[in-house]
């Protein structure tokens, strides 16, 4: 660079450039060192908010929404309804283990009411019970007990009875009376004043016997319900009628009502 300004400037001239410059250089350090205050300039920056225009997006219009069609639901009608199963009251007695009256439904069997009533003991004879025999309403069921004998002083001693199924039940719960109704089944002309419940089991006199009548025939006798048929076959589960005034034993039949029975029920003894 000395080459090049030696070209251009004489030697006079370039003293003199370089004492301008030192001049200067001398000048400023001079001047800087001789400020009063060496700190730094704070500059301010004021904040400022520029409202701008804010322009709201359109809104997406919201077509109406159409709801589903709902089919109606066609439920069939029941033309065939169930019938109500009609429910019946049997007294079951004698050889079981827990006698009672028990409820079943209509056209159940003899066996089944056995078995509610716990079953027969072991000194139960059902060997003239008919266990498939259909239940009947107001009916008494007794299983009978089976005759015990014992030894007194070398003698042989009977020391209970048993009783026939046939002469402590209706005929339709024994095997021997279900077999003599089917041998006879008597032909009976209907009259105007037969009853669907009329006795089947009348003597030859035409009077009904009350060792062997049924609930239900029972209850074609005058001033007999359900309530004293019922009464009238509990009372011979225990003991037999010997006579129609036993009929005065039977709790809810009094003197009048036994004049008034006598004339249609008599006593069969065996």
């Amino acid at each position: 660079m000395l080459a090049m300004l030696s070209r251009v400037f004489t030697t006079r001239e370039q003293l003199l450039m370089l004492g301008s410059a030192a001049a200067i250089c001398v000048g400023g350090v001079t001047y800087y060192i001789a400020r009063p205050d060496h700190s730094e300039a704070t500059v301010e920056v004021r904040e400022f908010t520029i409202h701008a225009p804010v322009q709201e997006a359109p809104k997406p219009e919201l077509s109406p929404v159409t709801p589903p069609a709902v089919q109606p639901v066609m439920t069939p009608l029941n033309t065939n309804p169930a019938p109500v199963q009609r429910r019946i009251s049997v007294s079951v007695a004698g050889a079981v283990t827990t006698p009672g009256v028990y409820e079943f439904d209509e056209g159940e069997r003899v066996e089944h009411a056995i078995k509610t009533a716990g079953g027969e003991t072991d000194m139960a004879d059902t060997s003239d019970i008919n266990k498939a025999a259909e239940l009947m309403d107001g009916s008494a069921l007794v299983i009978p007990f089976a005759a015990q004998q014992g030894l007194r002083d070398g003698k042989t001693l009977v020391l209970r009875n048993g009783q026939q199924a046939t002469a402590l039940n209706p005929p339709e719960y024994t095997i021997s009376g279900w077999k003599n109704a089917a041998r006879k089944q008597p032909a009976r002309s209907s009259g105007p004043n037969d009853s669907p419940n009329a006795s089947s089991q009348k003597s030859t006199t035409g009077l009904l016997d009350l060792n062997t009548a049924s609930a239900q025939e029972l209850e074609t006798l005058p001033g007999i319900g359900p309530t004293l048929a019922s009464a009238i076959v509990q009372y011979r589960a225990q003991q037999r009628f010997t006579s129609v005034d036993d009929l005065n034993n039977v709790p809810g039949i009094g003197e009048k009502r036994l004049n008034d029975l006598r004339p249609h029920v008599s006593v069969t003894r065996q």
